[in-house]
């Protein structure tokens, strides 16, 4: 069977007719196409196939255009300018989409890193909620579920938290994240409250402390 555009024909083109033989003057064997072999090739000239092609190809590279402006955008918010973060609504996607980020590798490296890996054997089994909030609404949430010292991020809440971890406001958050700002400081600031399994909090900020190597 050849595929030709799309469109299946058999070996034998018995589908189209077989071609018709005559002979020329010098008694050789000419094959000409017919009338439904004619047709078929005109079908396709009115489908347009090879324009079709073009638009393929286009799109395919317009694709990878929408590609590239997305990574040099998610490049922007993740690593943004003092001018940019003056902008508060920069600031704020941009810390709640650093918030994302960072639940994500503390999973990759509680899996994967030598010295991320020691710190989750010491991590039991359930979950660990994390937060930003404002004035009692949630902003972003995420949880690590541990089973089996192996960790995974799942970006969404959880109503069974084993422990957690909940930042007040974007700027106390992005300021832990940025290390200008003391998680004891926001702790008695009541800026970070923590509670729960605290085994599992005292493991997960160990690795957190090893997400800036990775990111930085």
């Amino acid at each position: 069977m050849v595929a030709i555009f799309g469109v299946g024909i058999d070996g034998d083109m018995a589908a189209l007719g077989r071609a018709e033989v005559a002979v020329d003057a010098r008694g050789n064997d000419v094959h000409r196409p017919t009338d439904k072999l004619h047709a078929f090739i005109k079908g396709i000239d009115r489908m347009h196939c090879l324009p079709s092609l073009c638009q393929i190809q286009t799109n395919t590279v317009q694709n990878a255009v929408n590609v590239i402006k997305l990574t040099d955008l998610l490049s922007k918010y993740l690593r943004p300018t003092e001018e940019d973060l003056k902008d508060e609504q920069f600031y704020r996607t941009s810390t709640l989409l650093m918030f994302h980020v960072i639940t994500g590798a503390v999973s990759q490296i509680g899996n994967e890193d030598k010295v991320g890996k020691a710190s989750a054997s010491y991590i039991v089994d359930g979950n660990v909620r994390m937060a930003i909030t404002e004035n009692g609404k949630v902003l972003t949430a995420a949880h690590i579920a541990a089973k089996d010292h192996r960790l995974t991020t799942v970006h969404t809440d959880t109503d069974t938290p084993m422990s957690l971890m909940e930042f007040e406001g974007v700027h106390n958050a992005r300021g832990l994240f940025d290390g200008v700002a003391s998680s004891f400081t926001l702790i008695c600031d009541s800026k970070l409250r923590m509670g729960g399994m605290i085994s599992q909090l005292d493991n997960i900020n160990r690795i957190l402390d090893r997400v800036g190597l990775y990111l930085a």
